[in-house]
């Protein structure tokens, strides 16, 4: 799923969810109404958290690099002391 997610971005493509079969979760799987719409709702935070993962990766790798001339502050992180 993340890889399609991140395929879908690099291309600027707006990803679809699509939920199909659903009669199979009463039907098959005997699920009541109740745990039928508990587990629809369990995939979708699941597919939220893949897509808000892979965003805060992308633009935490897209992040601007710190300066140069900021390096030797006593402020920044990446300066030993």
């Amino acid at each position: 799923m993340q890889a399609a997610l991140k395929q879908a971005w690099v291309e600027n493509i707006r990803p679809v969810l699509v939920l199909n079969k659903l009669d199979r979760l009463i039907l098959e799987m005997k699920l009541s109404p109740l745990d039928a719409y508990v587990h629809l709702i369990q995939i979708l935070e699941q597919v939220t958290y893949a897509i808000i993962t892979l965003l805060i990766t992308l633009l935490i790798l897209s992040a601007p690099k710190p300066v140069a001339r900021y390096m030797n502050s006593p402020f920044c992180s990446e300066n030993p002391l």
